[in-house]
């Protein structure tokens, strides 16, 4: 057989494969133009709304930390996000403006694990684009990214913590290497959110049932992870510990408080004396529930009113923080409370997250109704940018994204040795520090 024939063959049966992947290539560049396009125009349109009634708490201990007074500082917030947001006033200057931008970037970067461990599952190419622009297209994602806070560099160390995982379970990735990448990456998540040690939990289940290996294996991948988990989640208590930092509390009653209040067993169980105290406001705030919840965010946040009602004359928060966890421990525990909660609460709660479908669901993407923190919180020492400022630079952004979108499409590497994003990259770094810190934009 004529070997330069084989090889002519071998080409022209390669060249459809290449062919699909250089189309697939394009299609992912324009899909990531098009999201970072609306992100910069979300920024552009709402742009003095970057404070929500949660942000206050990590740029408080942000500033803290900025001004050397981490100390004093009784923020009962996990200190993960505030060392971001001091991280990026290190290198970039201490701007709200920063801070944002690097949320929309990182939700960018959340989407394409998402997408990854689409593809890691087996799904054909079309349904990993598909994921990708739900988890960055999103109405609600979009407009978290826009306001400082804990949920989207949450969602990013969940999705790369899952992206380890699925690499691991679905492509043979070493096991223990990644168990330790995972267990860090699950323990930073808990730094930012405590909550979050519910996916963390997920996770790292779904890896030990999934993983092609035998009980003992899966059992030293758990223990690994675990292990690297908590020697993050615990790292800041140590800090603390050593420089005599007292410690301000946790908002781990807030967390327990929708359980206890919504599900919980008022009439029997555990600290029925205490119950008895809260039992006529539960039930009164139960009845007035409806198909689709309460009418607004006031009345929906009615179990810390009844938390209020269970302590008695004398109470410390500590005895408070004992009485609601062990009701919270009785209502996960006891089947009839826990199906309750997950049947009437919490199913029908991710609906109305997912769907928008209630009244406060509703108002939350809402980013007009956000107005009301951005007056009440100001943080001159973050230079918290006026309308102008913030549409000069996402104009500028918004250009310079469409004139390398736009070289790249003419094919014109030669005529710009340097793509233009590039280019301005360059620029802005070597003066950005300078411009945030003093406060405007030229």
């Amino acid at each position: 057989m004529n070997p330069a024939l084989s090889q002519r063959t071998g080409l022209w049966s390669a060249l459809p494969r290449w062919a699909v992947s250089i189309a697939w290539f394009w299609v992912w560049v324009c899909a990531i133009g098009l999201a970072l396009m609306v992100h910069l125009a979300f920024l552009m349109n709402w742009p003095d709304h970057f404070i929500h009634e949660d942000s206050a708490a990590y740029i408080i201990q942000a500033e803290s930390i900025l001004r050397g007074q981490y100390l004093e500082d009784m923020m009962k917030r996990p200190y993960g996000v505030a060392a971001f947001l001091v991280l990026l006033s290190k290198l970039f200057g201490p701007h709200i403006l920063v801070f944002v931008i690097a949320q929309h970037l990182m939700s960018i970067g959340t989407a394409l694990f998402v997408a990854g461990i689409v593809r890691f599952a087996g799904a054909p190419r079309f349904f990993a684009l598909l994921a990708f622009c739900l988890a960055t297209l999103h109405g609600r994602i979009v407009h978290y990214d826009n306001t400082i806070g804990a949920e989207t560099i949450s969602n990013l160390l969940v999705s790369l913590a899952a992206f380890i995982a699925a690499g691991v379970a679905l492509r043979k990735w070493p096991a223990l290497p990644a168990a330790a990448a995972v267990g860090l990456t699950l323990g930073a998540v808990m730094t930012c959110r405590s909550a979050a040690i519910g996916q963390a939990g997920v996770i790292l289940l779904w890896l030990v049932v999934v993983l092609d290996a035998g009980l003992l294996r899966r059992l030293g991948v758990l223990a690994l992870a675990g292990f690297f988990a908590s020697a993050v989640y615990l790292t800041p208590a140590a800090i603390n510990l050593a420089i005599g930092k007292r410690p301000a509390g946790n908002e781990i009653v807030a967390a327990m408080a929708f359980v206890v209040g919504y599900s919980g067993d008022f009439e029997h169980g555990v600290h029925l004396d205490r119950k008895a105290q809260a039992r006529g406001y539960v039930e009164q705030m139960r009845a007035a529930d409806t198909p689709q919840g309460w009418p607004d965010t006031g009345v929906y946040q009615w179990p810390f009113g009844a938390i209020h009602r269970l302590a008695k004359p004398g109470d410390s928060e500590v005895d408070i923080e004992r009485v609601v966890r062990d009701i919270f421990i009785e209502t996960l525990t006891t089947p009839s409370t826990l199906y309750r909660h997950l049947t009437k609460h919490f199913l029908r709660e991710m609906y109305f997250l997912l769907f928008d479908a209630n009244s406060v669901a509703r108002r939350t993407p809402n980013p007009q109704g956000y107005e009301y923190f951005m007056d009440r919180d100001r943080f001159p020492f973050f230079w918290q940018p006026d309308r102008v400022e913030v549409r000069t630079v996402g104009s500028r952004l918004l250009q310079t994204l469409v004139a390398t979108v736009a070289a790249a499409l003419r094919g014109s590497a030669s005529a710009h040795p340097e793509p233009p994003f590039c280019a301005w990259l360059r620029a802005q770094l070597g003066a950005g520090r300078a411009v945030l810190r003093g406060g405007g934009f030229d």
